[in-house]
């Protein structure tokens, strides 16, 4: 449910603001940029970051960020470590769509990337961004 209130929130503001920030591909497409983030939910000590902790960072420093809307989905990971052995964490994923070549989007993920490694001690945020064609059905 959580996840289908995030979603609608982030295409309607998507919709508020495409038509003046798009790379038109025709009538109905737009090329987009889409960031996923993963915030694990662990620190190297192993211990736990507590949903709070995770819900004030995201209210405080993701949100004000990219205001026009985002979408969070909770993990459970699974990596290997150098020794091979397999650690099972929860994460966080944070998905931004932007348009095409916005410096100053790509920077703020940065921002937060590095603000969340310092305050949580990880050693890395991992960030996949991707080209995305953009459309929007509607009812006839």
């Amino acid at each position: 449910m959580r996840v289908s209130i995030l979603l609608m929130v982030l295409f309607s503001s998507i919709v508020g603001c495409h038509s003046s920030s798009k790379t038109k591909t025709d009538d109905s497409s737009m090329h987009w940029q889409r960031t996923e983030m993963y915030f694990g939910q662990t620190r190297r000590d192993g211990s736990a970051i507590s949903e709070k902790d995770w819900k004030k960072f995201l209210d405080e420093t993701i949100v004000p960020k990219f205001p026009s809307g985002l979408t969070v989905l909770n993990e459970d990971g699974r990596w290997r470590d150098v020794n091979g052995v397999i650690h099972i964490e929860g994460s966080h994923v944070l998905v931004v769509l932007y348009p095409l070549n916005d410096d100053e989007a790509q920077s703020k993920l940065d921002e937060i990337a590095r603000e969340y490694c310092v305050k949580f001690d990880q050693e890395a945020v991992m960030r996949l961004d991707s080209d995305e064609q953009l459309r929007f059905i509607e009812p006839k």
